[in-house]
């Protein structure tokens, strides 16, 4: 093999090798703006997470007395079905 052709060979080859090197870099600028984008929705799913936790302190908080005033309303009204239904009772004898 002369000289030529090894010039020839080896100038192949570094195409070759920049080729693939130029194709890597492309994969590692797609899968660099593919982690950023990642990175945006972890960070976004972090937020909703916080504020997710944020309405189950609260919840915890105001669940009891809503219960409790939900319970009163009820009881306010079985109280007054029951007087109405004697005022009918009474009437009505």
């Amino acid at each position: 093999m002369s000289v030529t052709d090894q010039l020839h060979t080896t100038a192949s080859q570094v195409e070759g090798l920049r080729d693939g090197l130029g194709r890597l870099r492309n994969v590692l600028d797609q899968t660099d703006a593919v982690l950023t984008v990642a990175d945006d929705v972890l960070g976004r799913t972090d937020n909703a997470l916080e504020h997710a936790a944020e309405a189950i302190e609260q919840s915890k908080r105001w669940l009891p007395r809503a219960a409790l005033v939900l319970g009163v309303a009820v009881a306010v009204g079985v109280v007054a079905v029951v007087v109405v239904r004697r005022r009918r009772r009474s009437d009505d004898d």
